[in-house]
């Protein structure tokens, strides 16, 4: 939340950008007739949720390597952050893809070869 148009649920565009299925209390509820799942690496996203975390800010960073300096909190922190994160695929697994037709793609792919991933995408989006 916080990014121009990530709120933009009316009906004059094709991709709504969202943080779904994570509940937040003042989230616009909307329909979806498709539903675009873009994953990222645990290990990209365990380092990033932990900074944010404890900087509050998605440009700041923390310098200090955590896993190395603090390896027994580490593993206890990747193992909560795992934990939390399985209900949210299970909503989409058991909630959103029954309903809707679902894709997903790794960000990761994205970046490696974004004209074939993007190709992928609109083949989804326009069902060609």
């Amino acid at each position: 939340m916080g990014l121009l148009g990530e709120q933009t649920v009316d009906g004059h565009c094709w991709i709504n950008k969202t943080h779904s299925p994570v509940y937040f209390p003042r989230a616009w509820q909307f329909n979806a007739n498709k539903c675009l799942v873009i994953v990222r690496s645990p290990l990209d996203v365990a380092p990033s949720w932990l900074g944010l975390s404890l900087t509050h800010s998605h440009s700041l960073k923390i310098k200090t390597k955590c896993h190395e300096m603090y390896p027994q909190n580490w593993q206890t922190f990747l193992q909560m952050f795992t934990e939390g994160q399985k209900p949210h695929f299970e909503i989409i697994k058991d909630r959103v893809s029954p309903l809707v037709p679902t894709y997903f793609c790794r960000y990761e792919d994205l970046l490696l070869d974004s004209p074939k991933v993007m190709a992928e995408v609109m083949c989804f989006l326009l069902d060609v």
